[in-house]
């Protein structure tokens, strides 16, 4: 596994540690209370992050047997891009705790998730790709938009857009821009 992978399972695996660590101490607190609700409510907490926390480890052990085997299905592949979707928020705000950079967890996210994506191994025709992109990779002071209609390019060469209208009159079928606004930060 290499570096990149290893940022993602790290976190993940911390994320483990402390779901068990939480359920301990939920224990701890139900044993020293003797009021039936309270055990109740307790006891549900504990069963919610029990299942959580097995729901976890198999994502981590699914993710070890597809990368280390290079065995997949496509069940075991579906649920694991799932899961990692799911916990890539929570891993964020984990190693941001940790310290660990935001960039080095989008890395190790976006690595995990194209080695997944590409062991699908599925075929797929040109007609049903789609490329998105975003506008800003068009030459700023170009007065000719393509965001609206692509046949607006006048293909001067002063941006990439030209390269892509001709990979995809070659591979692909469909081809858009989209317009994307920088985040508050």
């Amino acid at each position: 596994m290499n570096g990149k992978k290893r940022v993602f399972f790290g976190l993940l695996s911390i994320l483990i540690l402390l779901m068990a660590l939480s359920i301990f101490f939920l224990f701890y607190i139900v044993k020293s209370r003797s009021s039936v609700l309270y055990n109740f409510l307790i006891g549900f907490v504990i069963l919610f992050f029990f299942a959580i926390t097995i729901v976890l480890i198999f994502t981590a052990f699914g993710f070890l047997y597809v990368i280390y085997t290079g065995k997949n299905n496509e069940m075991l592949n579906k649920t694991l891009l799932l899961l990692i979707d799911e916990l890539y928020p929570l891993l964020e705000i984990l190693g941001g705790i940790f310290g660990v950079e935001k960039e080095r967890i989008q890395q190790s996210f976006t690595n995990i998730n194209n080695f997944l994506v590409s062991s699908r191994k599925c075929k797929y025709l040109p007609e049903e790709l789609l490329i998105l992109t975003p506008h800003c990779i068009q030459f700023n002071e170009c007065k000719f938009k393509v965001t609206n209609d692509i046949d607006n390019c006048r293909k001067c060469g002063k941006c990439q857009v030209n390269d892509l209208i001709s990979l995809c009159q070659v591979v692909v079928g469909k081809f858009f821009f989209f317009k994307c606004y920088p985040h508050n930060v």
